[in-house]
């Protein structure tokens, strides 16, 4: 996916929208399904780089009232191993035949793997609104995301998905066992005069490449320079991820098959509000867009999936 430089809605998004959502500053959202075209336009806003493995469904949400697009979802086909999972469903995905429970998974679970949110509309809760309306109407009974930022970022617990800590990385603890034998805190390795401390410590240099290494992340920067290396080992270690699930049909302890969940707790009051939702949409979106972007001055940022 190549990045687009305008921020004008794809036109698929000129199909029928899931929700609409008034947020604060005014700004009326229009959530649909998107294309990849999405997010290739607000792609160089996020703070990983490249696209999901297995894309598997994109959202958008639209500035209603100026035909700009705000922010993006994109979802992902889960990976097959996740130690939260046990957490999240205990034993659904766990039993002994790997073969069956990869079906069971692939059928069940759709992964939130991008939330970008251009820079002019973040702060006003457009993350938690796009994550919301998919959680409204999911693909799968089940949902699940992991954040790398995601202890700095509350939008996925905000709009209704419950967390939950990821245990340390084999890497990142013999690192910050390296760090610490060195009196330097992970969290601080941004700064510079710790950064030329570290490039100058033999023993702090192979163990950074060694922890570049060890994630498939960061693997391709493992021979880049011991500076550049501190400043991302800096960024990942100082906040820890954060793994997120969401089930739509909850039953005990157990993912449902994905049937209409009518006794669930609070469907009717879903089921009155989509029927008045679904009312609401026979306005169609605006076709053009204003060519000036929202007048308001947008909140401080806050970081995105």
């Amino acid at each position: 996916m190549n990045a687009h430089h305008s921020t004008h809605a794809p036109s698929d998004n000129a199909r029928a929208p899931l929700a609409r959502v008034a947020l604060d500053g005014g700004v009326r959202l229009a959530i649909a399904p998107g294309t990849g075209e999405a997010y290739d336009t607000l792609s160089r806003f996020h703070y990983l780089a490249g696209a999901p493995a297995v894309p598997a469904g994109v959202r958008v949400a639209i500035d209603a009232d100026r035909a700009l697009l705000a922010g993006v979802l994109v979802l992902a086909m889960p990976t097959l191993n996740g130690v939260w999972r046990n957490l999240a469903w205990p034993g659904r995905y766990a039993s002994g035949d790997k073969r069956r429970c990869a079906a069971r998974l692939n059928r069940e679970v759709r992964c939130i793997a991008r939330v970008i949110v251009d820079p002019r509309y973040r702060g006003l809760g457009v993350a938690r609104a796009l994550v919301r309306a998919y959680l409204d109407a999911p693909l799968t009974p089940a949902t699940e995301a992991v954040a790398a930022m995601g202890s700095a970022c509350g939008f996925f617990a905000a709009a209704g998905m419950t967390p939950y800590a990821l245990p340390v990385h084999e890497g990142d603890a013999r690192l910050m066992d390296a760090l610490e034998s060195r009196e330097i805190e992970a969290a601080l390795l941004g700064d510079r005069a710790r950064q030329r401390k570290a490039a100058g410590d033999p023993l702090l240099v192979r163990e950074l490449r060694r922890w570049a290494r060890a994630r498939t992340t960061t693997r391709a920067i493992a021979e880049a320079s011991p500076a550049l290396l501190a400043r991302e080992a800096a960024r990942r270690l100082s906040v820890r991820p954060v793994a997120y699930a969401h089930t739509a049909c909850p039953g005990p302890g157990r993912v449902k098959e994905p049937i209409p969940c009518k006794d669930a707790p609070g469907a009717k009051d879903r089921a009155l509000a989509a029927s008045t939702i679904a009312s609401s949409l026979a306005k169609p979106l605006p076709t053009t867009a204003s060519p000036n972007p929202p007048s308001r001055a947008p909140r401080a940022s806050s970081r995105t999936r």
